[in-house]
């Protein structure tokens, strides 16, 4: 069966908690379809639910467990953060300030390594007995890396220093997902690459920028696309 959303708005915040201990006194697993941070739309899917015992379930105490408002929420929206530092590199890059832009990009660097780590744990919430109880809405980590990076490589390709540094982020966080499929970080990286658009790139650059290159492939495993 399936909970509808009450209200339109954005997903502020989940009481997984309780309603871990509601859905074991019900008997049912739940799967989320939404995510703190998403757009809903009123009378769509918020949850879909299977129940394995008798009884009634009272669809609205599951609504209740998910606040939804007008405005996303900064402190529990990654997204939301993601896309604000976005647009302060951006705005750095139109300026002429590379530093600024220099220093953001780090800042979302760090901030794709902490996503990285959450994503590497499973969507899978179990009650105190072992039971699985809620699905979370899968974190695609590729998305993330598209939503941080993708609008400031586009705006960087005549810049070949702050895409070096985009190529330095990206060794960072394969660093981190060494244990995990990073082909995506090499494909994106890889793109960075030809996304470039210069007539001349000096000697001391280009080695530094296949060099950074180089390492991705390496730490991928992608040294025969390299």
């Amino acid at each position: 069966k399936r909970i509808e959303v009450y209200q339109s708005g954005y997903v502020q915040k989940v009481n997984f908690v309780a309603m871990i201990q509601e859905a074991e006194k019900d008997g049912i697993i739940i799967q989320l379809e939404k995510k703190v941070g998403d757009y809903v739309f009123e009378s769509t899917t918020l949850l879909r639910y299977w129940k394995y015992s008798e009884g009634e379930v009272d669809e609205e105490k599951y609504q209740s467990l998910v606040a939804i408002g007008k405005n996303q929420n900064e402190m529990q929206d990654i997204e939301f953060s993601l896309n604000k530092l976005v647009e302060i590199a951006l705005r750095a890059i139109g300026s002429n300030d590379p530093k600024t832009a220099s220093r953001t990009i780090y800042q979302i660097g760090d901030l794709l390594i902490k996503i990285s780590r959450l994503s590497a744990f499973t969507p899978y919430l179990a009650d105190d007995q072992g039971n699985l109880r809620v699905i979370l809405k899968n974190l695609a980590f590729k998305d993330y890396l598209y939503v941080g990076l993708a609008s400031i490589r586009h705006y960087a390709r005549k810049n070949v220093i702050l895409t070096i540094e985009i190529l330095e982020v990206l060794y960072a966080i394969a660093e981190v997902r060494r244990n995990y499929n990073c082909d995506s970080i090499w494909e994106f990286a890889v793109y960075t690459i030809r996304s470039l658009e210069l007539d001349y790139i000096h000697s001391l650059e280009r080695e530094k920028l296949y060099h950074s290159l180089y390492k991705i492939a390496k730490i991928t495993r992608n040294e025969a696309g390299y």
